[in-house]
């Protein structure tokens, strides 16, 4: 997530930590589009289809449940907070979807295990790269011999070098723990990647990225 947009969540989060339960307005406003996101793989993960009222009632659920763990959001533990809360929030959604239902408690706990993990923060926020430097590579030759370059490198390990460089670029003070926060690697391994991507890339001619 861009340094400038964690900050403003660490903000909303303090407030309703506080009490102030207008800021779920802005949670809702901000970062609606992750929520609708996390809403629809519970969705998904169900086998249930949802329409974009359905969705937006279920993100004004899913802020207003968040508003009342604020307090227990640490911004340092790196998750954010709807996947942070997700054991709260996917039985909230399911109630909704499914109405009233008797409780397995084993039933819901098995439900709820992390065998099932929510979507991780890249793949909602970040746009994937990859497509669109695959359609630019069509018209653009530069960016065709930089795809042409690392040809040979796994998917993930491009993504992570590409952000990488793009926190770089935006100023991020600790580029390698906010990727790593993304693709769930340390730090150490994103600045590992990037190392071996970027001397990849030089062999083949190709400039730094960003």
């Amino acid at each position: 997530m861009d340094p400038r947009r964690r900050d403003e969540l660490e903000k909303i989060m303090a407030a309703m930590a506080d009490g102030d339960r207008a800021m779920v307005f802005r949670l809702v406003k901000v970062f609606g589009g992750e929520l609708a996101a996390f809403v629809r793989w519970v969705a998904r993960t169900d086998n249930v289809s949802v329409n974009e009222t359905e969705v937006g009632d279920l993100v004004m659920d899913c802020a207003l449940r968040l508003a009342d763990m604020a307090g227990s959001w640490r911004p340092d533990g790196g998750a954010l907070p709807w996947v942070w809360a997700r054991r709260a929030l996917i039985p909230l959604i399911r109630s909704q979807l499914f109405g009233p239902v008797p409780i397995d408690p084993v039933k819901t706990a098995e439900m709820s295990e992390v065998d099932r993990p929510p979507p991780k923060p890249w793949e909602i926020n970040e746009p994937d790269w990859m497509a669109r430097l695959e359609v630019l590579a069509e018209t653009r030759p530069e960016v065709a011999h930089f795809l042409e370059a690392v040809s040979g490198v796994k998917r993930r390990n491009v993504m992570v070098y590409i952000q990488y460089r793009l926190q770089q670029f935006h100023g991020d003070p600790e580029p390698s723990r906010t990727v790593g926060d993304m693709f769930g690697l340390t730090g150490a391994n994103v600045r590992q990647i990037s190392h071996r991507v970027e001397v990849r890339l030089r062999a083949h001619g190709v400039e730094r990225v960003a």
